[in-house]
This record gives C-alpha cells, structure tokens and sequence, in this order.
C-alpha cells in the first residue's frame, strides 16, 4: 500500500478496508522502504525486501502472515518472488539466485556474461523456468528462459530483436514479451511448441509496460504508459488482428488509467494500479473490462497510497 505496509483486502467483500499484514515499524518508517513482495505457494507466507530508502537492495525476509513471525534470510536483493515449487528467486546486482527454505542451499542461475538481468521476473506454472530479459555489454535486452533444477538457460531460438516484459500463459505453452523490431515495440507471443518464425506470433502495436494472462489460456491483459497516461487493453491472442481483438478497458469514470495488471490463477479477475487525484490506488475489475472497483482510497484516517497489486496464490 505505502512504501513500508503490506495490507490485504478481500475484494468480495466489497468496501472492506484492508487489513495490514506486516508493516515497518515505527522507528523504521522514515527510514525505510519496501521494493519487493511475493507470496508463498501456501498462501499464508511472504517474502519481501525491506531496503533503506534511496538504495537499490535490502534485506529478504520471510513473514508468517498469521503470527507476524519474521525470518531473516541473510541475503540481499531488488526483486524476490516465491516459485510454485517452494523455493526462492531473487535478483541481486543483476543476477538471478535460486534459495531453498528446506535445505538452505543458495545457488545462482544465471551468468553476469550473459548480460544484467532485469525485473520483472516470470515463472512459468510449474515453477520449473522462469524467463527474464538480461541487458547485453551494448545495453540491448534480450529474452531469456532458465531451467530451474539443472540450472540451464537459453535464449528463444531466433528471437535476436531487443526483448523483455515476459509474461507466461498459465498452461505454460505460450509467453508474451515486448519485441523492438527495427526500434517499433510491439507485443509478442512466444509459442514453446512452435518452431522456426512459426513460433512468433506478433499481436499488436503496444508498447507495453507488463502483462498479465487471464485463466483461459486465450486472453492478455496488457499494460501501457505511465501516470495518468497509463491504458489497459484486453488481448485475445487467437483473434487480436480481428475486430474486437484489442480492445481498450479503462479511460471510464470508474477506471480512468491503469498500470500494472495482475492476475489470479482461480478466476477471471484483474487487479491493476490506477492514478486517483495524482495518487496511485488499487482496483479490481472483471476479465472483460466490466465492473471496475476502487478498493483503496486516500481518506485522513487511512493515509495510503496503493502500488503493486499481488494475489495470494491460494485465493
């Protein structure tokens, strides 16, 4: 919510205001600053990176939502997220590093020749690969894929076009990603059953700042722009260059912007951050652009700016 609470809401509930579930505390709040959050694959964890404020890393730490119990891990990061198989990714001075709760085990996955690597970071379903863009000596970002358990990692087969913003479908088959092609952004799937330029599949002009696929497997929500710029588009991936195929779902009263999408994997819901009187704030709408709800509002007795929408995994 602000830069040092994490709260929870059950939107179902409608206008409830949200619960904190671990924040700084007092003497760390003007100190202090979140950059990094992901949930555990129970539901009932999170890990997350308490930096000091103005610094690029900080400290991972485990909280048990429940009891407020933390962990400290011992190491430091700008971006961690929790895989579907229990371990932990986190990306330190532009490395990828794979961290076993059970075995303490702390490995890194990929190499600093391959290039800088970048968040965001996307795991496919099964937690076996994750894809990243990895900057090169000549500041160009290139798409790549790392297999978890034997630590091997590989750029898409002909896919030499800068590229990042990776995204998996939620069967794993398909990933959308950013692609500069002679400069012009676009977005772009990936089919990992496709081969040669069949495998490439270009959707649609947008020059997106992130991605999120709803559970039929068919359909993207896309981010674009920034502040009270920012748009969302709903993608169908087997008809985007048909009428109907991109269409445009906030710049309504109700959902004026929109920036960062975010999915769960149990329904057809989006959570997104829209810009309410200059201030970032949370909403959720239906898959299809309808029914979109502000959930958190600046008010005097609940001073909170809201950024970084992530669903629990267990719902």
């Amino acid at each position: 919510m602000g830069r040092g609470d994490l709260p929870v809401v059950d939107d179902r509930l409608g206008g409830l205001r949200p619960e904190r579930a671990w924040g700084l505390g007092a003497q760390a709040v003007p100190s202090d600053a979140m950059l990094s959050f992901g949930w555990a694959p129970d539901g009932e964890r999170l890990v997350l990176v308490d930096a000091p404020r103005g610094a690029s890393e900080g400290p991972i730490q485990i909280v048990d939502v429940a009891t407020g119990v933390v962990t400290h891990l011992g190491s430091q990061a700008s971006n961690v997220l929790w895989s579907p198989d229990g371990s932990i990714v986190y990306l330190t001075k532009g490395t990828l590093r794979r961290y076993r709760p059970g075995t303490l085990e702390d490995l890194p996955l990929t190499d600093p020749a391959d290039g800088r690597v970048l968040a965001p970071i996307a795991f496919s379903p099964d937690g076996k690969s994750v894809a990243y863009a990895a900057t090169d000596a000549q500041s160009v970002s290139h798409l790549w894929i790392v297999n978890l358990d034997i630590r091997t990692r590989f750029r898409p087969p002909g896919l030499d076009d800068p590229a990042d913003h990776p995204a998996w479908s939620p069967d794993g088959s398909r990933l959308a990603f950013r692609r500069l092609v002679a400069g012009a952004p676009a977005l772009w799937i990936y089919d990992l059953s496709g081969t040669g330029s069949t495998a490439y599949r270009r959707l649609a002009p947008l020059d997106i700042t992130g991605a999120a696929w709803l559970n039929d497997n068919s359909t993207l929500i896309a981010g674009t722009g920034a502040g009270k710029t920012a748009a969302l588009y709903r993608i169908n991936v087997f008809s985007a260059g048909e009428a109907g195929g991109v269409v445009k779902v906030t710049g309504s009263k109700d959902a004026p912007n929109g920036l960062a999408p975010a999915t769960p994997g149990y329904d057809r819901r989006v959570a997104f951050v829209g810009m309410v009187d200059d201030l970032p704030q949370i909403f959720v709408m239906n898959g299809d652009g309808s029914r979109p709800q502000q959930l958190t509002e600046w008010e005097a007795d609940f001073p909170y700016t809201g950024l970084a929408p992530n669903w629990t995994t267990t719902g």
